[in-house]
């Protein structure tokens, strides 16, 4: 996930470090980037999800700075955040179940 703010690869501790830019970099360049997370290791991703709420989400948010927009993350910044975490929690859950891998994508 991201560490102090700023999104990047390796941040963080197992298994929410895997949650999103996590496990292996398979590709960055021309603003996309790509990784890989092991079918080993999806299981413990998806534990370390469930528990996660927008309470959690907006204390995590308020221990962190933003060097991007000059401080801390507005409302509007964690209410994006939250509505994208229900469907991160289902997606990592159905992975765990069917013992998939997980491939991260996103556009910068």
């Amino acid at each position: 996930m991201t560490h102090e703010g700023e999104p990047a690869f390796g941040n963080g501790d197992f298994p929410l470090s895997h949650a999103v830019l996590g496990g292996v970099p398979l590709h960055e360049s021309g603003g996309y980037i790509v990784c890989h997370v092991t079918a080993e290791q999806v299981p413990a991703v998806a534990d370390a999800l469930e528990p996660l709420d927008g309470q959690w989400l907006r204390e995590r948010y308020a221990t962190l700075t933003f060097d991007a927009c000059q401080g801390t993350a507005d409302a509007e910044d964690i209410a994006c955040t939250q509505a994208f975490l229900p469907g991160l929690k289902q997606f990592h859950g159905a992975a765990a179940r069917e013992g998939r891998a997980v491939i991260f994508t996103v556009g910068q």
